[in-house]
């Protein structure tokens, strides 16, 4: 009597270890499945995605192998190691705080189905891990929300010293290179002051979109020309000026040459015409003021204007 009594509770506990596999296996493929679709609509096939696709083919494998065998404590056992220890601290660390459920349903799982005594010491390390993760997600957060402020930073730095149209540095950053210039011992630098021939003409006759596309590739030729070797900045309009760390004059002649031949160049391709500009250029000396610096450079421009136009008047 006693005999039937333990097998019919050997039974008993057979049915139920195989009625909670069932049950873990069941859940376990329809959230991951779920997550798996979920992320393949929204994402595409990332990481998260195919292993929430793995893990419910293991869930499956692991469900059939226990039934099959007869191995219900064991199927049960791996599958929740690899929730409570694999996939959920992995969702966790990638999803981040919205996802905290899945540190809970880890303990729970480890406490209903993990083999006893071991389940304490699974669960100590479990929450152990989870917060290893939690500061990592962190850590990441911190690491992102760093890198945007940095990005975001340099935007407005950008847009602070830049012209919107061209890309070229503004008058305000031409000023303030200016004044750290004239401020600095012993420096002697050229301004040269640019301005496009018959700008209004050319706008007039092919449109302000092509007059912009002009500006555009004027600036890419002098910042291709000068770089390393001073700065182009936008000074209003179609004038810009070019900063020459060195008083080199022939040099600077045969930078702006090279601008000059490489803007007639464009203007033959684009609009079978010759684009030209003319050029004032001042040199700065000890206790020059900027103002008196722009009002040299101007007057050689207007002479360079009224000798013919496409010159450089030093």
């Amino acid at each position: 009597m006693f005999t039937d009594a333990k097998i019919d509770e050997n039974e008993l506990n057979s049915k139920l270890q195989r009625k909670l596999l069932w049950f873990l296996v069941i859940t376990g493929c329809i959230a991951n499945m779920v997550g798996f679709i979920t992320n393949a609509v929204l994402f595409g096939m990332t990481v998260p995605t195919i292993v929430c696709g793995i893990c419910a083919a293991i869930m499956v494998l692991c469900g059939v192998a226990g039934i099959r065998f007869h191995r219900q404590k064991l199927a049960a056992t791996i599958m929740v190691l690899i929730l409570a220890l694999g996939e959920f601290p992995f969702l966790f660390y990638v999803y981040g705080s919205d996802m905290g459920v899945y540190l809970i349903l880890g303990i729970i799982a480890l406490a209903i189905y993990f083999p006893r005594p071991y389940h304490v010491g699974a669960i100590i390390f479990t929450v152990i891990l989870d917060v290893a993760v939690m500061l990592c997600n962190l850590i990441k957060q911190y690491i992102m929300q760093h890198r945007s402020i940095i990005e975001v930073s340099k935007k407005l730095q950008y847009a602070a010293e830049r012209d919107a149209l061209t890309g070229a540095y503004n008058r305000g950053y031409l000023v303030g290179i200016l004044n750290k210039w004239t401020g600095t011992e012993h420096k002697h630098f050229l301004a040269a002051l640019l301005d496009i021939d018959n700008f209004k003409v050319i706008n007039d006759t092919y449109g302000h979109v092509y007059g912009d596309e002009v500006l555009t590739e004027l600036v890419r030729l002098m910042q291709q020309e000068i770089s390393g070797k001073g700065i182009a900045a936008r000074y209003g309009g179609e004038e810009f000026m070019m900063l020459f760390e060195k008083t080199d004059r022939k040099e600077a002649e045969e930078i702006i040459n090279n601008i000059k031949s490489g803007l007639k160049k464009y203007s033959k391709e684009t609009m079978q015409i010759a684009i030209t500009f003319s050029v004032g250029v001042a040199e700065y000396c000890l206790e020059t003021r900027i103002d008196e610096i722009f009002r040299k450079a101007d007057k050689k421009l207007y002479q360079a204007k009224n000798d013919g136009k496409d010159r450089v008047v030093f």
